[in-house]
């Protein structure tokens, strides 16, 4: 995901602590810090409670495995060339992608799906181009007998695919943060959803260090940095320590042997390391063509040729 479209858009809506205030025109979800997520503007009535309970629920497990869901079928149908890679075709209902994305056949599951996926399609979201639209198209296509949907196609939003860098401003609102499968969970179901938050920023951290993890083959996360993570996914501090030996016990993440602050992914995690390390690659080359430019442009600028 560039990282344009994770500060901007779904790193807030993840995070937990938002509101939801009634306005004239409709209710209007605010970030914790007091920045507008998202808008409900005219759409039926009846849908409105639906699309709250879905903004609401944006910080859930469910909303976690969604978002990943939906980012790896883009990039799958992107890889694979299909001829609309936006098309996402699913049998089942509602049901039926709660069961893909791994969230079982529950009630409460099934209408969190639900929900999640009305307040993509029909609530506003601000992007960081100063642009607003949804996330996603959802299309019921065929009913059962109870009326229930049983076959939804989702059509991704440009922010959710691989190919949305280009309409970005250059810079580090372009770099990719990968989105992975969710981590080993640790302890209590209750702090399931800020551990899957928590992966997502460390990745974050992982992608800004990437060229440190060129020249030196990890990255530096010092206690101070663990707590300011834990903080931001509203994790327990307390509860950082177990995380951190369980994720290491997992081999989600692996510690430097001499240096206890630097960190890499584990061996399963190798795709992911490649990927990261191809970003330093390339971010080096860029500054180092910048620099060059720089120098040449200073010796004409003396009459050096």
């Amino acid at each position: 995901m560039p990282k344009g479209v994770w500060i901007s858009t779904v790193k807030p809506l993840l995070a937990a602590g938002k509101t939801i205030v009634q306005e004239t025109l409709g209710p209007i979800c605010y970030a914790s810090s007091g920045q507008l997520l998202a808008s409900i503007h005219s759409i039926d009535p009846k849908l409105i409670c639906l699309v709250q309970r879905g903004l609401e629920e944006f910080s859930s497990l469910t909303a976690h495995k969604l978002l990943r869901w939906q980012i790896r079928v883009g990039f799958e149908n992107w890889m694979q060339q299909k001829e609309d890679i936006r098309l996402v075709s699913t049998v089942g209902g509602y049901e039926g992608i709660a069961s893909l994305i791994g969230c079982g056949g529950s009630h409460k599951a099934i209408g969190t799906v639900k929900a999640l996926l009305h307040a993509q399609a029909y609530a506003r979201f601000s992007f960081c181009d100063k642009s607003q639209g949804n996330l996603i198209i959802l299309r019921e296509m065929e009913r059962h007998r109870n009326g229930e949907p049983s076959k939804i196609n989702v059509i991704l939003g440009e922010s959710l695919l691989p190919n949305y860098t280009h309409l970005l401003p250059k810079g580090e609102k372009r770099r990719l943060i990968p989105i992975p499968i969710l981590p080993p969970m640790i302890g209590s179901r209750n702090i399931h959803a800020a551990q899957a938050f928590l992966q997502l920023l460390l990745l974050e951290e992982f992608s800004d260090q990437s060229r440190r993890s060129v020249e030196t083959g990890s990255v530096y996360l010092p206690q101070e940095k663990w707590i300011e993570l834990g903080k931001e996914a509203r994790l327990p501090i307390s509860s950082l320590p177990k995380i951190l030996e369980g994720w290491l016990e997992q081999a989600f993440l692996e510690r430097d042997s001499v240096h206890k602050d630097a960190y890499t992914l584990g061996k399963d995690y190798f795709h992911l390391t490649d990927f990261l390390r191809e970003q330093g690659e390339c971010r080096k080359e860029r500054s180092r063509t910048a620099k060059m430019g720089k120098r040449n442009y200073a010796r004409l600028s003396r009459g050096i040729v």
